[in-house]
This record gives structure tokens, C-alpha cells and sequence, in this order.
């Protein structure tokens, strides 16, 4: 299965660091927590290693943190990657049911594209108590 861009625009979007949200996407379930407002360590979607907010300045372009292993942000990533990511931060890491219950078998296909996001959904699921 291949991913398209269809329904975004060609834009580098910008991630909203006060709204954790992504190119005006809903906020991240976890969103207003302490420990995300005072910068907790988190994880890559991409690589997986950990990302440390408060110690890292966050990329000119797109706003969000560069990983200190992969070097990946939102805008140096591939169009397939952006978009598997949008897919799946809309329906698993702003949605709270989805939050809940995790990846579902019919996603999988899309750790092509963002090979560590469950380890990174798992990681907030912990964080959250879920």
C-alpha cells in the first residue's frame, strides 16, 4: 500500500509546542500534563531512542525537536513518513480512545513508515497510567 498526500497540503507543518499539536491537528492526549510542560525525556517515533525536550533546541524551520540519533523532525522527513505520521498521532496519540487501546492490527503496515511509534505510544500510555 502506498501513502499520498491527498488531503495535506505540500507545507512543512509547524509543530505548536504550547498546544502539542501538529500543523493544527487536535492536542496530544496527554497534553497540559506536568511532566510534558516541564520537558520530560521522550521517545523518537523514527529511531526510538530517547529525546530530551528541555536540553535540545528545537529545529528553525518546523519548530519541533531534532532527534539527537536519527536527526529526523517534521520537515526532514519523507512525505510517506509525514503523512503515516499525521495518520497515526490523529488516531492513536490525540484521540483518547484510541490512546487507550492502542495500535490496532490494521495500522500496523504504517511502522514502514514510522517504525517506533508504539514503543513511543507505549512509552505514553505508561507515563498516563493506561
Amino acid at each position: 500500500m502506498m501513502l499520498k498526500q491527498d488531503t495535506y497540503t505540500d507545507e512543512v507543518y509547524q509543530w505548536d509546542k504550547e498546544n502539542y499539536t501538529w500543523g493544527g491537528e487536535h492536542a496530544c492526549v496527554r497534553a497540559g500534563e506536568p511532566m510534558i510542560q516541564n520537558g520530560e525525556i521522550h521517545v523518537c517515533y523514527f529511531c526510538g531512542n530517547p529525546i530530551d525536550f528541555k536540553r535540545l533546541e528545537p529545529c528553525s524551520n518546523c519548530h519541533a525537536v531534532k532527534c539527537p540519533t536519527c536527526g529526523k523532525c517534521f520537515c526532514n522527513i519523507s512525505e510517506e513518513e509525514q503523512v503515516a505520521l499525521r495518520v497515526l498521532r490523529s488516531k492513536y496519540c490525540c484521540n483518547l480512545e484510541g490512546f487507550r487501546n492502542g495500535v490496532q492490527p490494521e495500522d500496523f503496515w504504517l511502522y514502514h513508515y514510522v517504525p517506533a511509534f508504539e514503543k513511543c505510544l507505549n512509552y505514553c500510555r505508561r507515563k498516563k497510567g493506561v
